[in-house]
């Protein structure tokens, strides 16, 4: 036979619930109130870490303005060599290197985001539940196995969107209006992830392989580590072919010989002869028609050629690889609620008996009575 607990001394009613009265989990938003509780250390750990990194963005904006002012960001510190002016010193070297590592900091904060995101999904918000066995009581709470995970996903999952669209868009701000010398190119793996919405598509796959691994390991640090190794792979593989995602262009003339490595990627490179053959790349860096021609009448060519992915082609590859790890994360979410069982009673989470849970997790479950 079970009651419900009385009131307390004070006249506040106790952590558990009779059946007939709404428990502290209760309602639409119960669960989500519930996870929020017990996960108070990770929520303010991302909100701190979310505050830190925007007004460091902010302020990193002044310092790149005065880099740009200072119009330092190709110089050399001592020594003399031809087009290429001494740095000042104090504030005026100072502007442009801070920046630069600064920036440089920021975006690679970004790109590894999501592993920490798979990390702390896999381990600290899914498996740890399967591992204590907290999964199973709330699935005999009236809290079907799916919503239970609906709701662990839901709430990280909003928190970190939106915030790592903010610091995106921060990140390009800061990136495209301030000194580009020293800074990575637009290609390079860390600079593009961290410049648009594939790095908020990896954070979306890293809440989903974090999901996947808990469910399939049900242990904590199984889960962490397979989730990483998984987002890994994903990273390294699509950093290596990201480029055939999108059509490479043949320039000629000055387009080819004058394309720096800051407005876009080479693949191929080279000269055409008189006589009709291929010869090496004797004359980059001539953005000026004049200054092409003469360089070619001494070498004996005809003309200049590049194969690449000029800066024209940045969002066109941002969104093909965004689409094909967001496409990615949703068949890894489905696979994850597909393995859940369709009804839960406590012995499917944790493979029999009745799961024990700490005071502290007891009064984040719905409904739960006391025996008497």
């Amino acid at each position: 036979m079970t009651a419900p607990t009385g009131l307390t001394r004070d006249g506040r009613r106790s952590a558990s619930h009779g059946a007939g009265d709404p428990g502290p989990g209760s309602g639409p938003l119960g669960p989500a109130l519930a996870a929020a509780r017990v996960h108070r250390a990770g929520l303010l750990g991302w909100t701190s870490f979310f505050a830190v990194a925007a007004c460091a963005l902010v302020w990193l904006y002044s310092v790149g303005q005065r880099a740009k002012e200072l119009d330092t960001a190709f110089c050399i510190m001592s020594g003399h060599e031809p087009g290429v002016p001494e740095c000042p010193d104090g504030d005026g070297f100072s502007a442009p290197y801070a920046y630069s590592w600064m920036l440089e900091l920021a975006q690679t904060s970004i790109t590894f985001l999501p592993f920490a995101v798979a990390v702390y999904v896999g381990g600290a918000l899914v498996a740890r539940d399967f591992e204590r066995g907290t999964a199973g009581l709330a699935w005999t709470q009236s809290v079907t196995p799916a919503r239970w995970l609906a709701t662990k996903l839901a709430v990280p999952g909003l928190l970190t969107g939106a915030g790592t669209t903010v610091l995106i868009l921060l990140q390009r701000w800061v990136w495209t209006s301030g000194a580009q010398g020293p800074v990575r190119f637009w290609w390079e793996q860390q600079a593009f992830h961290a410049g648009g919405p594939v790095g908020l598509a990896f954070t979306a796959l890293g809440l989903a392989t974090g999901a996947l691994a808990a469910v399939l390991t049900r242990r904590t640090l199984p889960a962490a580590g397979i989730s990483v190794a998984a987002l890994a792979a994903v990273y390294s593989a699509l950093g290596s072919f990201w480029h055939l995602l999108w059509p490479k262009v043949r320039l000629t003339g000055t387009d080819a010989s004058g394309l720096s490595d800051r407005a876009g990627e080479k693949f191929d490179v080279g000269m055409i002869t008189d006589s009709g053959t291929r010869a090496g790349s004797f004359c980059d860096g001539k953005a000026v028609q004049a200054s092409l021609d003469k360089c070619l009448a001494k070498y004996d060519g005809r003309d200049v050629f590049a194969v690449a992915h000029p800066e024209s082609h940045f969002w066109p590859l941002q969104f093909a690889e965004a689409g094909i790890v967001l496409a990615l994360a949703a068949v890894v979410t489905v696979v994850a609620f597909r393995l859940l069982p369709a009804s839960g009673p406590a012995k499917s989470a944790t493979g029999g008996g009745t799961p024990t849970v700490s005071g502290t997790e007891a009064a984040t479950v719905p409904h739960m009575e006391t025996s008497r």
